[in-house]
């Protein structure tokens, strides 16, 4: 049901191309959220330089295609709703997906403190599908932490992309038995 949703704002509204980005501008729409390389965004709320890294910030998911990583997980849900590490795995998941956006925010020479106060007015409102890709305000904490922290993203990517194999197998050899 959210896929058709999303797939009805995206396919149904006019939209430009930005570099690897199509955005699709929608006047209603107070949280902006990608899904693969469609940004649906009110245009209108964000100064040229807030747009700039809202399209950086979304990109980032786009290039690594944390869409096709929620989509997965959305079918492995399906046989393994009732497994709580499940539930863990796929919040850890979002979170490290927000941690590499932001980490390219940054590389892409957005300074942290205007990115930051971007963050923070995003969290005032929330207005999303939980397919896409929003500024989340459940993890603000821990983005600023590991905006500020001196580890790398990368080691903790990895170490949740060797997971992902295991706990799926796991799960699928408790489900046969």
């Amino acid at each position: 049901m959210k896929v058709l949703r999303l797939t009805v704002n995206v396919c149904s509204k006019p939209h430009r191309t930005i570099g690897r980005l199509k955005i699709v501008d929608l006047p209603n729409q107070t949280t902006p959220y990608s899904f693969f390389n469609f940004l649906i965004i009110n245009t209108s709320d964000y100064q040229p330089d807030e747009f700039r890294t809202i399209c950086l910030h979304e990109e980032a998911h786009a290039k690594q295609l944390h869409s096709v990583d929620i989509l997965l997980l959305e079918v492995v849900r399906i046989f393994t709703w009732f497994n709580p590490m499940f539930w863990l795995y796929k919040k850890e998941l979002r979170t490290i997906h927000e941690y590499l956006a932001d980490e390219a925010v940054v590389a892409g020479g957005t300074s942290q403190t205007a990115y930051l106060q971007l963050m923070l007015k995003q969290v005032q409102t929330q207005n999303r599908l939980s397919l896409g890709h929003p500024f989340s305000a459940e993890l603000l904490k821990s983005r600023i932490l590991m905006m500020k922290s001196s580890d790398k993203v990368s080691l903790k990517k990895w170490r949740y992309a060797i997971l992902f194999p295991l706990l799926v197998a796991v799960v699928l050899l408790y489900s046969a038995f």
